[in-house]
């Protein structure tokens, strides 16, 4: 109580230097907390640590910036204050400041990092910045460090090895709608759990960003690094596991104020989450740009028909079981009613490929149901086959060895059924030679069969996601440099691509010396030298692997 009544003293006193009302501007005004004393994030930093591009990013919104520091009032006129990734604690005066301009009924983007880690002492459970999100909107920030399964305690002593995927599937919300539509990861690094309570007394809150693989480690003392300190794992009677959210936003009623809280400051850093592809416009996160932006349209009120556009260098297609979203150019084969079962009946097929995966849509004359199998024969120019079968349940290729699952390949059944593969399994196929739909999985009889031969067109665009493997181990590209991709562990053998630096991949093994790591993404399979790559997990854990594998 004596907290709060010191909070309230010293803003009434604080009132009588702040205009009295907001003046007229042409443009909403978004300030920047730039406070020496609490070591923030600074919008005049260009380097990997700034966050100059999420400056440009409100600009581009019409928003005029400004830095403030608060020890000064926030400007009556402030729309929006941004505050990242502060390491020490907001004074009484800096969180009074913080409380008028929420209490005008303005809004507030907050990212904070976890309290230990990297020498880091912001604001924790019980401090005042603490209680006042918990209090007015439901939020609240948990003392705790989220670490994936494979996190080691020497690998987290580094930060740009503690990557994570954070996705939005829980709660829609219009920030988070095309990553929930097109299965778009938000990358964080060295985050914190933040907890959400959708409806309090004068607020409500909504989760954006969750992780159900990895867990809350509360025990800060694995930040020595120590050989006696406790080891990084799972505690299930102290730490927070389950599904966590790491990002939320929240409305205060009463005031109207808005908030975003972000358990992560990483993920709006020039060099991390908004990194480009070197030398390249690209993001290197396309999910982390997305939500960003969408996200400071947001705060900044604007109608969502003005919030920007999803770039159209990408390949935007929902995995649904509908071609409604499919690019009319890409070519139709059709194939005439001749089966008696309408949902088996064939009609259309359409196939294009990008730079990681294939897609193929089947239409039939009624909906398909949810138990038919599709078996597809992609034709390579050599004469090479490459047989798959898709149901509900999962994608396999066949293969000399049998029939192996494909992991991050998905099937929707619905209008019809709708295939992505990964471009790794399918190869340089340009036809399919073979497509027939059977009623289930065990189905031998009462199939339909294309007649017609379809195409797999092409296209320029680039796939927002080049890695949808189910959550495990991986590994990134050193922002530093590209990397050769090798077809064995050796500077002479053939080389299967060139991997961008900041792209992640899968590791699925290492040479027996450790000093080559198998790698593979939606387009590559191949072997990447170790020394080019950053981990989030021990390598040396990997399966030895002989030859291409």
């Amino acid at each position: 109580m004596r907290r709060w009544l010191t909070l309230i003293l010293l803003a009434c006193l604080l009132v009588g230097a702040a205009p009295a009302a907001m003046q007229e501007q042409q443009s909403p005004l978004v300030v920047f907390v730039l406070n020496p004393e609490i070591d923030v994030a600074s919008t005049f930093d260009a380097g990997p640590d700034g966050i100059s591009t999420l400056d440009g990013i409100f600009r581009s919104l019409g928003a005029r910036t400004q830095v403030v520091n608060l020890i000064d009032s926030v400007p009556a006129s402030a729309d929006v204050v941004v505050l990242v990734g502060p390491r020490q604690r907001l004074s009484i005066l800096s969180l009074v400041r913080l409380w008028l301009h929420l209490a005008r009924g303005n809004d507030l983007l907050l990212a904070l990092d976890p309290v230990g880690y990297a020498g880091n002492n912001s604001d924790r459970w019980g401090s005042g910045l603490i209680n006042l999100l918990n209090d007015a909107y439901g939020i609240t920030v948990i003392d705790a460090f989220m670490a994936e399964p494979w996190f080691t305690k020497d690998l987290i002593a580094v930060l740009s090895a503690t990557f994570l995927d954070a996705y939005a599937d829980v709660v829609p919300h219009p920030v988070v709608e095309p990553l929930i539509r097109y299965q778009l990861s938000v990358e964080v690094w060295s985050a914190r759990p933040v907890r959400i309570e959708p409806v309090g007394v004068d607020s409500y809150a909504v989760p954006l960003l969750q992780t159900s693989s990895a867990f809350g480690e509360t025990d800060t003392s694995v930040f020595t690094f120590a050989a006696d300190s406790a080891p990084l794992e799972l505690n299930l009677e102290g730490d927070v596991s389950g599904r966590v959210n790491i990002a939320g936003l929240a409305e205060n009623t009463y005031a109207g104020s808005r908030i975003a809280v972000l358990g992560d400051s990483e993920m709006l850093r020039n060099g991390y989450g908004l990194a480009k592809i070197p030398g390249s416009v690209f993001p290197s996160h396309p999910g982390n740009q997305i939500f960003v932006e969408r996200l400071a349209a947001w705060l900044l009120g604007l109608p969502e028909d003005q919030w920007p556009a999803l770039p159209p260098a990408y390949t935007w297609i929902a995995l649904d079981g509908s071609g409604d979203d499919w690019d009319a150019a890409v070519p139709v084969a059709n194939d005439g009613a001749d089966v008696d079962q309408p949902a088996l009946d064939l009609q259309q097929a359409r196939a294009f490929k990008n730079d990681a995966f294939v897609y193929l849509m089947v239409e039939t004359a009624e909906a398909s149901d949810a138990r038919v199998r599709l078996e597809v024969d992609f034709q390579h120019p050599d004469d090479r086959v490459v047989t798959i079968s898709a149901t509900s349940d999962g994608v396999v290729v066949n293969t000399d060895e049998g029939e192996v699952a494909i992991p991050d390949a998905q099937v929707a059944v619905s209008d019809g059924v709708e295939l992505r593969l990964p471009l790794r399994v399918v190869g340089e196929a340009t036809t399919i030679s073979r497509l027939c739909l059977y009623a289930d999985a065990a189905a031998t009889t009462g199939t339909d069969c294309f007649e017609q031969n379809p195409t797999i067109s092409a296209t320029d665009k680039l796939d927002p996601v080049d890695l949808r493997f189910p959550p495990g181990p991986t590994v990134r590209v050193s922002s530093i440099r590209n990397a050769n991709l090798r077809q064995e562990p050796a500077q002479t053998a053939p080389l299967v691509g060139v991997l961008t630096a900041g792209q992640t991949l899968r590791a699925t093994g290492r040479t027996e010396a450790g000093d080559w790591i198998r790698v593979e993404s939606g387009a590559y399979q191949g072997w990447v030298f170790a020394t080019l790559i950053i981990a989030n997990h021990d390598t040396s854990l990997l399966p030895v692997i002989d030859g291409p594998g």
